[in-house]
């Protein structure tokens, strides 16, 4: 504790001739990108069913500015072309803007991948016409990469936090890695959600090319938030200007900003009009149907026979209005067009179709009724 005083006394010293967006932090934080969480509900008395828990995890290296700025991120992965980037040619261009592919033989961050991310910081800074103050632990990582790289460091100063105190003093650690781990599995979740709704598998369609498509929208909901700002206020970083600050505004940091996730849909910008779930389900029969008369009328081409390609949409419309679509095979081919965008490159309308699932889930969840955990393990001991 020591130590972390003494750091303290001396920091505003240090932070003397910056401004809040030259003070930066940066720190790996381990993401496990397919686990859903480790625990459940479990009526006593009953033994859990076995199931083993993925192990795929992905390196995340974050840099954040004092005045709650975000830095292009770094993912380090064990494979430079997953299998999942091939729907994207294997273009790591194509990733979202905020962030480098890198990969190493384990996955984690080393010397020379930091070497190149120092000097692309100091390029980028110079650029801006400004000086930083980057504060990092003394990762073997971080010291000799820093050492590889310092003689072209001109616009970039460094310094070390204390050894055994980055708990206490680094604030990616007082919360922005929790944060960003918090609302990463909210969108895996949500996706188990859709898929359990039409009967599929949960962890179907999960793969490294969503998880990176994940991690930038979550990049991009904590960029410039208070979320940040806070956890450098938590771990002890004040300007000599700053004469006080309300102890109930850093107490929780966390579990206070992260309302944000229930009382804004930050991700997802949506159509600007308001979405009518029934005429976009009625859209997608029209569509299908349509497709399913050009390819009978092709295959009736193919086999010699005259094709008709003429539509009846009269008849189309009679044919939506005589069969109700389920809610289930619309979010089906919600799904299906979700991948479809997401393949073409569409971001825009990958998150118009985003929007619309969750309207439909919505609708849904607003006419259930929730049963109580009593009611709900007497219901499932009477079905064994």
């Amino acid at each position: 504790m020591n130590a972390v005083e003494e750091f303290k006394k001396v920091l505003p010293t240090l932070l003397k001739g910056y401004d809040k967006k030259d003070v930066l932090n940066g720190d790996e934080v381990g993401l496990y990108w397919e686990q859903s969480g480790k625990r459940t509900l479990l009526q006593q008395g009953t033994d859990p069913a076995g199931s083993k828990v993925s192990k795929k995890r992905i390196t995340v290296f974050i840099v954040a500015a004092m005045d709650g700025h975000m830095e292009q991120m770094i993912v380090i992965n064990q494979y430079s072309k997953p299998r999942a980037f091939s729907r994207i040619h294997y273009d790591t261009n194509k990733l979202p803007a905020c962030m480098q592919w890198k990969a190493t033989p384990k996955g984690w961050m080393n010397s020379t991948i930091f070497k190149e991310w120092l000097l692309y910081l100091n390029t980028t800074i110079e650029t801006q016409k400004r000086n930083v103050l980057l504060f990092l632990d003394n990762f073997s990582g971080h010291e000799c990469g820093f050492e590889l790289a310092k003689e072209h460091l001109t616009h970039v100063r460094v310094e070390w936090l204390p050894p055994n105190c980055t708990s206490l003093l680094q604030p990616i650690d007082q919360g922005i890695g929790n944060a960003l781990k918090i609302r990463y599995r909210k969108y895996l979740h949500e996706h188990m959600s859709k898929m359990i709704f039409i009967d599929k598998h949960p962890m179907e369609g999960v793969d490294m090319l969503r998880a990176c498509v994940w991690l930038g929208r979550v990049w991009n909901s904590l960029h410039n938030t208070s979320t940040v700002s806070r956890c450098f206020e938590k771990a002890g970083f004040r300007f000599e200007s700053d004469n006080e600050i309300i102890p109930d505004l850093i107490s929780d940091v966390v579990n206070h900003d992260e309302q944000d996730i229930l009382d804004q849909e930050v991700l997802i910008a949506g159509p600007p009009a308001v979405v009518d779930a029934d005429q976009v389900l009625e859209m997608i029969e029209l569509f299908d149907a349509k497709e399913n008369q050009v390819r009978n009328a092709e295959e009736q081409d193919d086999s010699g026979a005259k094709p008709e390609i003429e539509i009846n949409e009269e008849q189309v419309d009679l044919e939506l209005g005589s069969r109700p679509i389920s809610t289930k095979e619309a979010m089906l081919r919600l799904s299906e067009l979700e991948k479809y965008f997401e393949h073409k490159g569409m971001d825009d309308e990958v998150a118009w179709v985003i929007s619309v699932q969750d309207k439909i889930l919505e609708r849904v969840q607003a006419n259930l009724i929730q049963p109580s955990i009593d009611v709900y393990l007497l219901k499932k001991n009477n079905e064994n």
